[in-house]
């Protein structure tokens, strides 16, 4: 099969461009990663994706497109191995370069100069206390020698034993400055909730960081950043330090000044943040807060600290029904009559008068989702 004369080699790559499917991270057609999109979903359903992002169906997906497209012909082929924006997402498996390192070269270089992102997962046999070889460190060399033109960044270790201490010390090396200069979006995805002790990385410094998700036990890569690197941040996804809070954590969160989405997991330790930070967590832009908490106790800690004048949206997830969510909710709303919108996942509150509500005069929508609401709370909703 011959390319047809009338058509620019450079039309066909974009016609390729457009059958080779988009990286699961951008699900939306704005132009964002989904972490930056967080504030557009159902936190629950927010969760799901990010699980789904991960999953590796559709790296399959596009690369079986990719390498079917170049079988058809010779031409064909030279077109896709010459057009560096169709190798610029790309999933990286350390399972499979770890043997490869050479591939994983050659693969970068055909992206040439462009701006990437890269999904990079690690399995478990790779990156454990016993496997320190050099192959598997070199994946990680190999990619921390891309990072001047990584715009987009997504890890995923679920599948390691914890975040290992072998992995995270080398692709963010202690007594090292990383530098990220042009990265916008950075997502490191973890399901174990258990910080490592003992782990010392190096600084980070992301001076165009626009959104970012840091799961929980992940808190000490949080530590590392540079301060100037979090100004432009406008959403945020992170967990809480599983280890007694420090200050230096607050301090860098109240640096995000420009923050519009705020995720926040808070653990059963965020009780002590109050007594023990003098930080004020003040985000003038801030339109919408969704907190995950454990106890009651933490989110009272957390709310005292929180001047956000612009929030408009609420959610509040209790994962528990024995939450006893009434009062210590109060407050918080007394401090942000100008809320549009209360979501409230998996909490107990049969015992809270409807009273609670009456500080958010403009409020235009309550969900309520596996929750127990009064017979007054009820009657509230169907008298709207």
């Amino acid at each position: 099969m011959k390319i047809p004369q009338n058509m620019p080699t450079e039309l066909l790559a974009n016609i390729f461009f457009h059958c080779i499917p988009s990286t699961s991270l951008y699900k939306h057609s704005n132009g964002y990663p989904l972490v930056h999109q967080f504030v557009e979903h159902d936190p629950g359903d927010f969760e799901a994706e990010l699980a789904e992002t991960f999953d590796g169906l559709q790296a399959f997906e596009r690369d079986s497109i990719r390498n079917s497209l170049m079988g058809v012909c010779r031409g064909w082929r030279n077109v896709i191995l010459q057009s560096h924006k169709l190798w610029c997402q790309l999933d990286i498996d350390m399972a499979h370069f770890s043997n490869y390192p050479d591939e994983l070269r050659a693969l970068l270089r055909r992206s040439n100069s462009l701006e990437i992102l890269i999904t990079y997962s690690a399995e478990q046999q790779d990156v454990t206390p016993s496997n320190t070889d050099p192959i598997s460190h070199d994946v990680m060399g190999i990619i921390r020698s891309e990072f001047s033109r990584i715009r987009v960044l997504a890890v995923n270790c679920s599948k390691c034993a914890g975040f290992d201490k072998a992995f995270v010390s080398k692709l963010f090396p202690r007594k090292q400055e990383t530098e990220l200069p042009i990265l916008e979006h950075l997502l490191l995805y973890n399901t174990q909730t258990s910080r490592l002790s003992d782990v010392e990385v190096g600084s980070i410094s992301a001076p165009l960081l626009k959104s970012c998700l840091i799961s929980r036990g992940l808190d000490f890569v949080w530590e590392s950043f540079v301060p100037s690197s979090l100004e432009q941040i406008t959403h945020l996804f992170i967990g809480l330090p599983t280890r007694n809070p420090n200050t230096l954590f607050l301090e860098l969160l109240a640096k995000c000044k420009s923050l519009r989405a705020l995720s926040w997991w808070l653990s059963s330790r965020a009780s002590a943040i109050q007594s023990t930070s003098p930080v004020s967590l003040a985000f003038p832009h801030l339109r919408s807060l969704s907190l995950h908490v454990e106890m009651p106790d933490d989110f009272d800690s957390i709310a005292d600290l929180l001047d956000t004048p612009q929030l408009r949206s609420f959610t509040i997830i209790g994962y528990g029904y024995r939450k006893d969510f009434p009062m210590w909710i109060g407050h918080f709303l007394e401090k942000n009559p100008q809320l549009k919108e209360i979501r409230v996942d998996s909490a107990d509150f049969q015992d809270c008068s409807v009273d609670i509500l009456t500080p958010v005069s403009r409020l235009e929508r309550l969900i309520l989702s596996n929750s127990i609401p009064s017979k007054e709370f009820l009657r509230y909703g169907g008298d709207e």
